[in-house]
Parts: C-alpha cells; sequence; structure tokens
C-alpha cells in the first residue's frame, strides 16, 4: 500500500505547478490582446496610411504647381526689366519714302511692294506723308503669308483732326490690288478689302 504522505504534495510541488499555470495564462491574455490590435494595424492602420515613398511622391505633386508659377514670374519679371523687344523683320525691306504736298512720288517703293507680294514675298515699306497743315503722318505697309497684308497709319500728330481719329490705326487685309489715280493713270496706290481691325478697306498711302 503506497504511504499517505507520498499522496500529499510537498508544498514546492504546489508552487511550481501554480506558477507555471500562471505564466500559461499570461500568455493566452497576451496574445487574445495582442490579435486586435495586430489585425487593426495590418487591415486599418496600413491600409489608410502611405506605403514608404508615397507621402514624398504626393507632397512633390503638391509643390510643383508652386515651383511651376514661380518660374513664371520669374520669367515675366525678366523680360519685363529688360523690356519689349520687337521681333526684326525678316523679308524684302523696300524703304522708307517721304511724300508730302510737293508732288513727290516714289514708284520704285510701290513697284518694289508690288513685286514682292506678287511673288508671294514677305515686304514692307515705311511711308510718311503730310497733311495740309504740315503733320507728319507715319504709315507702314507689311505683307507676309501668315498675317496677309497689315496697314498702320499713326493720326496721333494730327492736331487738326478729330480728337478721336488721334491714334494708331491698323488694318489686317486678305486682299491687295493696285488702283491707278484719277488725276494721273500712270500713278497707283494699293486698294486693301477683307480687313479687319480698323475698318473693312483702305488705301496705301
Amino acid at each position: 500500500m503506497q504511504d499517505v504522505r507520498e499522496l500529499v504534495p510537498e508544498d514546492g510541488e504546489h508552487d511550481d505547478q501554480d506558477d507555471g499555470e500562471e505564466h500559461h495564462a499570461h500568455e493566452i491574455v497576451d496574445k487574445i490582446s495582442v490579435l486586435p490590435h495586430a489585425w487593426r494595424t495590418r487591415d486599418w492602420s496600413l491600409a489608410s496610411l502611405p506605403r514608404t515613398g508615397e507621402r514624398r511622391q504626393s507632397e512633390n505633386r503638391r509643390y510643383a504647381p508652386h515651383v511651376f508659377r514661380g518660374l513664371i514670374w520669374t520669367a515675366l519679371v525678366l523680360v519685363g526689366a529688360c523690356g519689349y523687344q520687337p521681333v526684326p523683320f525678316s523679308g524684302i525691306d523696300c524703304g522708307t519714302t517721304t511724300e508730302g504736298l510737293d508732288g513727290a512720288y516714289d514708284s520704285k517703293a510701290r513697284d518694289c511692294v508690288w513685286s514682292a507680294y506678287s511673288s508671294g514675298a514677305a515686304v514692307q515699306w515705311h511711308l510718311t506723308s503730310t497733311t495740309i497743315e504740315g503733320a507728319p503722318i507715319p504709315q507702314t505697309l507689311r505683307f507676309d503669308t501668315v498675317l496677309g497684308v497689315v496697314v498702320t497709319r499713326d493720326l496721333t500728330a494730327d492736331t487738326f483732326s478729330a480728337a478721336a481719329d488721334r491714334h494708331r490705326w491698323t488694318w489686317r487685309c486678305a486682299k491687295m490690288t493696285k488702283t491707278p489715280w484719277a488725276t494721273d493713270p500712270t500713278r497707283y496706290s494699293f486698294e486693301l478689302s477683307s480687313c479687319t481691325g480698323d475698318g473693312p478697306t483702305t488705301t496705301f498711302p
């Protein structure tokens, strides 16, 4: 028969068993408490947070328009500081003419313009006429295949004209023909039609 004392565990055995069970219980609790956190971190937190590099790319896209606008403003400031530089004319220059009240007539310049226009070559002619009172009226005729015929006439110096007329007039025309003078058929001016700007038609000079 087994001794009764053998059936009664010693105090040390009870303590070791209790400690083991308690440790095992803590492990289970820890796993249970970690599971929701891990699940939320994996499914919610990581899904809502940007991956590595995404935040930087998003910030780059957000700041890119500001950088682009800054470059545009810098370019405008530089252009304004340098002043407006007109585009040089590339074509046939028929010279500069003055035709006043003395009856001057530049047939060479007219023939130059008509020859270039008839062949489709870019051409320009500067002419200054005068009013009866002697005010200078600068005029320019320019032609190219993109804009057509462009005529400008500056009346700002004509103090005897109506105030509303004292400005720079501009016509952009699709057609130009030679028109003989009524007083002298050997001389001619240019008749321009299908125009936009300051009127549907005009003459030059």
